[in-house]
């Protein structure tokens, strides 16, 4: 019998993929991202049985990804594919493909030199904007986009909502738009 303390209820499940091994060992976490992924619950209708695949990558990867499957030849900060996209399956989870939400891929080197730009403390700086930057993919698997001035509002007031819930700071601040 599973001990209550440590059950995991059920909700958005994630598997981790370490790419590159450089990453801070506070946020390649399960219970960092089940954090997040209970946070999200709170505000949209996620199905219980979903599982998201987050890549904690690197620079030159994800370039790679990005120009092959987006026609950018440079690295971003964070990549979503949903589970019926090319790059679907990505990790190795074990799950029914019908249970895959699709998978995040995170830039190290980019995502660290954001978070340095924001932020005086290194290690909050990272944990935040890595969290931010999986609440953005994981909105983007769940049909949300900000390529239209309305539904890009209503995906920004969500991540607020959803970094607020996770003691994390409106990162839509003029000084951090500057940033970006």
């Amino acid at each position: 019998m599973a001990d209550p303390t440590t059950a995991r209820p059920p909700g958005l499940r994630f598997e981790i993929v370490l790419q590159d091994p450089d990453w801070p060992v506070s946020v390649v976490d399960l219970p960092f991202l089940n954090r997040i992924g209970d946070v999200i619950g709170k505000f949209v209708d996620i199905d219980t049985s979903l599982l998201a695949v987050v890549a904690f990558s690197s620079d030159g990867h994800v370039r790679a990804l990005n120009k092959q499957y987006r026609g950018k030849d440079k690295a971003t900060n964070v990549l979503s594919f949903p589970a019926a996209a090319p790059a679907a399956s990505y990790g190795e989870a074990e799950c029914d493909e019908h249970d895959l939400l699709g998978d995040i891929i995170l830039a190290r080197e980019t995502v660290a030199r954001e978070a340095r730009a924001q932020s005086s403390d290194p290690v909050q700086a990272m944990e935040h904007h890595t969290a931010h930057l999986i609440v953005h993919g994981i909105l983007h698997l769940l049909g949300y986009d900000h390529e239209q001035e309305q539904s890009a509002e209503e995906m920004e007031a969500l991540e607020v909502g959803i970094l607020a819930g996770l003691g994390v700071a409106n990162p839509f601040t003029e000084e951090l738009d500057d940033v970006d």
